[in-house]
């Protein structure tokens, strides 16, 4: 990596969302499945431009050279979470993008991780490009709003969405969980929340 001084690169933190639910729920075993799917399909989609790596748990670290922040980085972003999301593993991920060479890994590692947790704040089973207005919003959000019992997940009205609402419906009725959705006919944008 060092020889490539000057090039752009991007790195990924990526959290695979409901692991404790589907140990609880399902096993550990199929906790331990969950792992390696998630795993698998992140190597298989970074194969060609990227190290994939498990941090630790149910959270995974990727380094993309050559990649630059834009449409061909969120093509990417977007085709990866709809292949989760047809195997019916839901994850969250933070990127941020970077120079290798001027970067320094614990600052591109921290603002992948500050993105990740927006998006987890946000709905998860999607992902966010980090930028500075992060810095602010992160610190907005105390420790009890971060775990807090009830589940929100903001779907707009459109065909993807519908898709991703869809399967995380079928999901939760399986496992047995109750829930209310909710669309708002001003803003065509459906609320879940689930207990």
């Amino acid at each position: 990596i060092e020889k490539r001084t000057g090039r752009t690169c991007a790195m990924l933190v990526a959290d695979l969302d409901g692991l404790k639910i589907i140990n609880d729920n399902l096993g550990h075993t199929s906790g331990d499945a969950a792992i390696k799917l998630f795993a698998d399909t992140l190597a298989t989609h970074f194969a060609d431009s990227g190290i994939v790596g498990r941090i630790g748990g149910d959270e995974f670290m990727a380094f993309l050279d050559g990649v630059e922040a834009g449409a061909s980085l969120d093509d990417a972003m977007k085709s990866l979470i709809m292949k989760l999301v047809e195997l019916h593993v839901y994850g969250s991920i933070g990127v941020v993008t970077g120079d290798v060479g001027a970067d320094c890994f614990n600052e591109l590692y921290r603002k992948a991780d500050m993105a990740l947790y927006h998006v987890k704040r946000n709905g998860k089973c999607d992902y966010a490009v980090y930028s500075p207005q992060m810095e602010d919003a992160s610190y907005k959000h105390t420790a009890h709003e971060r775990h807090a019992p009830v589940q929100r997940n903001i779907f707009e009205r459109n065909h993807q969405d519908r898709l991703r609402l869809q399967k995380m419906l079928e999901v939760m009725v399986a496992l047995g969980f109750e829930y209310i959705c909710i669309l708002h006919a001003e803003t065509h944008i459906y609320e879940l929340y689930a207990n």
